[in-house]
């Protein structure tokens, strides 16, 4: 086709009869055997034209894509219009705008995140009446830790944790959620039960025992230990697992004053 003005033509056809003729005009700017300058300069800017070769200079690295930061810190919030044009060794194409909206700037005084709290799943029990979260400070923005204990609290399956946030000005903030899928797992733990507590011997040398029995379904482990009564109180062992009897033997008391023996016993984690 030869340079110039031409009329684009275009119909369909449905398999028993053609449809109307849709057209379009279309402007040949170079011919097939002109070579197109390559792409030299791009340039943008906003709101106000201050002409030719006068607007942010692109870096062009490729004539097809190329991307480019720009700087806003100069305009008000507000609509504004983006303008862009490029040249070749020749001349400058035509602009081509899109609208912008700059929603705001960096307020000078923001507020500050006053409490947290959350709750589960759809029974919401309004505003400052779920579950608070303990803060160390109060901030804009915030990032914590916070350990949420779940045990014997939601059934197996599925729910959703539901967050909040409120500020300075006692403002809430929107819902966040997230879904998760809740299962307890029974941990074994052992539980040390010895007895007696306590014992009265007579004066007179002697044996006693006391009992030692695991309550708990985990593997109880134990050693024991006289704290107090050294000198005439024996153990039969001083370590082992699991139910078991300590045989003590203590010898006779020539003082006639009264005495007092202490043992420890001790579950290892």
């Amino acid at each position: 086709m030869q340079k110039g003005l031409h009329q684009l033509h275009i119909r369909a056809f449905n398999g028993t009869r053609w449809g109307l003729v849709q057209s379009r005009p279309v402007f040949i700017q170079y011919d097939n055997d002109t070579v197109v300058p390559p792409m030299e300069k791009i340039e943008y800017f906003f709101d106000t034209d201050d002409g030719f070769g006068n607007g942010t200079v692109v870096n062009v690295t490729d004539p097809v894509n190329t991307e480019q930061l720009m700087t806003i810190d100069h305009l008000e919030p507000g609509l504004h219009r983006l303008y862009v044009r490029s040249s070749n060794n020749e001349k400058w194409g035509p602009v081509q705008s899109r609208p912008v909206y700059i929603a705001h700037t960096e307020p000078e005084n923001q507020s500050t995140i006053q409490s947290i709290e959350y709750f589960f799943d759809a029974e919401d029990p309004g505003f400052g009446h779920a579950t608070p979260i303990s803060l160390s400070t109060t901030e804009p923005i915030l990032t914590i830790n916070h350990d949420i204990f779940l045990w014997n609290t939601l059934a197996t399956g599925d729910h959703t944790f539901h967050v909040r946030a409120q500020n300075d000005n006692a403002l809430w903030s929107n819902i966040q959620s997230a879904s998760f899928y809740y299962e307890a797992v029974e941990i074994e733990a052992c539980i040390l039960s010895v007895l007696p507590l306590n014992q009265n011997v007579s004066a007179s040398a002697g044996n006693t025992s006391i009992d030692i029995e695991n309550k708990g379904t985990g593997v109880l482990k134990w050693t024991s230990e006289i704290i107090e009564g050294n000198s005439w109180i024996s153990m039969s062992n001083v370590s082992g697992q699991g139910n078991s009897t300590i045989n003590i033997s203590y010898q006779a008391n020539t003082t006639f004053e009264e005495r007092t023996g202490k043992m420890q016993v001790n579950a290892e984690n």
